[in-house]
């Protein structure tokens, strides 16, 4: 598969998970990389093993940086050709207590 010329967001992609494979095998296949992550050196750090990526630090759970990511992409980029919505918290909790906080998050808007 050939991505030359593809322009592929990828949320969470400053990691050493999945988020980070993902980016890896997406510079192997000739993509662009967007490389979003809540953590703006890390993002910066991943972006600078790829030749062709940037970083775009936001956090995706609110809607203003959603925005602002967006209009940075359409002005540096253009279009995104695909997105892996890769972005996520890292929970180490039980079950329960994992349900309780995400209702309890829910209700509060959060």
């Amino acid at each position: 598969m050939d991505l030359a010329n593809q322009s592929v967001l990828v949320t969470g992609g400053a990691g050493w998970g999945v988020g980070g494979g993902v980016c890896e095998v997406l510079a192997e296949l000739g993509a662009r990389l967007i490389i979003n992550d809540i953590n703006a050196e890390k993002a910066e750090e991943a972006a600078r093993k790829y030749p062709n990526a940037i970083a775009i630090a936001a956090d995706i759970s609110k809607d203003a940086e959603v925005d602002a990511t967006f209009s940075r992409i359409a002005k540096e980029v253009g279009t995104i050709t695909a997105l892996v919505n890769n972005a996520g918290v890292d929970v180490s909790k039980d079950a329960g207590t994992t349900i309780m906080l995400h209702n309890r998050d829910f209700i509060e808007g959060k």
